[in-house]
């Protein structure tokens, strides 16, 4: 033994030490060779384990029918078992009511749209009848101005004819007078003629 630590020692090799230094290794040659045969460093020996091979089966040996266990699920007996298995009546319940919701909600929808249209269809005819009373409104204004403006227009030529009486008397009365033949009269007969000529001749091109 003390040879063969020599040896050890002689060719370098680090040693695994006991405690407390288990777990670390000596690189000084010299100071090993010193200490190396105190308890305190003396190296643990090395159990080692035996590697025991595992035994791989040939594919001659495996039996299908025996190899897997009776309680083994495989994925395709899992799948299987979901597919085969069929839907509780809780959940059956659950999607005929979502089911119904869905169907319920989209009947609601379908008649808030028809009601909507129909609304839109009355405001539109509505609108429309607004629009034709308007229209009638302003045609019966311009009526009503037309008979304001004919009024007006009678008022005046009854104004007017009247005046011309007047004026065709006082030249009525000029003419029969005995101081015709004066100039001052002559004047004033021509003018209210001329007057009431200028009056009519403007009637007439209105």
């Amino acid at each position: 033994a003390h040879t063969n630590l020599q040896l050890a020692c002689a060719r370098g090799v680090g040693l695994r030490l006991s405690t407390p230094t288990k777990g670390t290794t000596f690189n000084n040659l010299a100071a090993w060779q010193k200490l190396c045969y105190a308890p305190k460093w003396r190296a643990e020996p090395r159990v080692d384990q035996p590697s025991t091979p595992v035994p791989i089966p040939s594919s001659d040996s495996i039996d299908p029918d025996t190899s897997l266990n009776e309680n083994t699920i495989t994925p395709s007996m899992r799948s299987a078992s979901s597919i085969s298995c069929p839907i509780g009546g809780k959940a059956a319940k659950r999607r005929q009511i979502k089911n119904y919701q869905h169907d319920e909600l989209l009947s609601q929808t379908n008649e808030l749209a028809e009601v909507s249209q129909e609304q839109l269809t009355a405001f539109n005819k509505g609108n429309n009848i607004l629009l034709e009373k308007n229209k009638i409104m302003q045609e019966k204004l311009e009526i009503e101005r037309k008979k304001l403006q004919l009024e007006e227009e009678k008022i005046a030529i009854e104004k007017d004819y009247c005046q011309s009486e007047t004026e065709m008397n006082g030249f009525k009365i000029l003419c029969d007078a005995e101081d015709l033949e004066e100039k001052e009269a002559k004047d004033v007969l021509k003018i209210i003629k001329d007057q009431i000529k200028n009056k009519w001749h403007a009637r007439a091109a209105s």
